[in-house]
């Protein structure tokens, strides 16, 4: 969308003057959300972290709703076998209602995790 920067207002008989024209507040960002780790194939829950974590109503995996708790600054999302979301290895997107709109999270559904110990 084009902007106005200026307007320029003329009275009869009189010089033409430009008046600048304020920009509108920065447009309001929605929270950023993102999978803690990557989930195994089969697994139940997942932690999501972010800003504004209290905004989240509902989650969902594709119309299946999941069930949310909230634990210190996370966001426990379980039933994810029920709904199908860990059947296979692949990314899957799970939906956030918020009280403001509408968020999306990819969840990295992995064969195995391996993890390397520093002794």
């Amino acid at each position: 969308m084009k902007q106005v920067k200026e307007v320029v207002l003329q009275r009869k008989d009189d010089r033409p003057v430009a008046i600048a024209v304020p920009q509108p507040d920065a447009q309001v960002k929605k929270p950023a959300f993102t999978a803690k780790e990557r989930v195994t194939v089969g697994s139940d829950e997942a932690i999501i972290v972010g800003d504004g974590l209290d905004q989240v109503k509902d989650a969902s995996f594709q119309g299946k709703p999941l069930q949310k708790k909230m634990e210190d600054k996370a966001l426990r999302l379980s039933g994810l076998k029920a709904a199908g979301a860990t059947a296979s290895s692949a990314t899957v997107s799970i939906d956030l209602t918020l009280t403001s709109g509408k968020a999306t999270v990819s969840l990295d559904v992995v064969n195995s995790k391996v993890e390397t110990v520093a002794k």
